[in-house]
């Protein structure tokens, strides 16, 4: 027990270090190793499926609702996320981690996991909340 004990005190001495220490590079030019990737990339599809398994998607559809999220998407979405056909804008360039291709990366989501993260954005990477109200947890 005292051995685990003291494994667990040099693991957070050393995490400590190595965040204070400005070893990471946080500069958005510089490219994750792979480790670092699927790390976020795993706990970013793990979050998101959690939290979206307990919402129930509102009925969708409407051509209200579509005209909405067309001009939705043309005002807060299209600069990073490229519309189909089109080239990245230098803020989409620029971005890292990069924004996905929506409509390829829709193709991977549940509905309720699309309607969560474009409610309530995904933290780190400049995607704010669109949704009103108190954000889901």
């Amino acid at each position: 027990m005292k051995t685990l004990g003291a494994a667990a005190v040099i693991s957070i001495i050393g995490g400590l270090v190595f965040i204070y220490s400005g070893l990471f590079n946080v500069a958005t030019a510089w490219e994750d190793p792979a480790l670092v990737h699927w790390v976020l990339n795993t706990t970013h599809g793990g979050s998101v499926a959690k939290r979206a398994a307990s919402i129930d998607v509102p009925p969708l559809g409407e051509a209200q609702q579509i005209e909405e999220g067309f001009r939705s998407y043309r005002e807060m979405c299209a600069i990073c996320h490229t519309p189909p056909g089109g080239t990245d804008s230098p803020t989409a360039q620029g971005l890292n981690p990069a924004p996905p291709d929506l409509a390829k990366y829709a193709e991977h989501l549940s509905e309720a996991e699309l309607f969560w993260s474009i409610k309530n954005g995904i933290r780190m990477t400049g995607m704010a909340t669109t949704g009103t109200g108190t954000k889901q947890r």
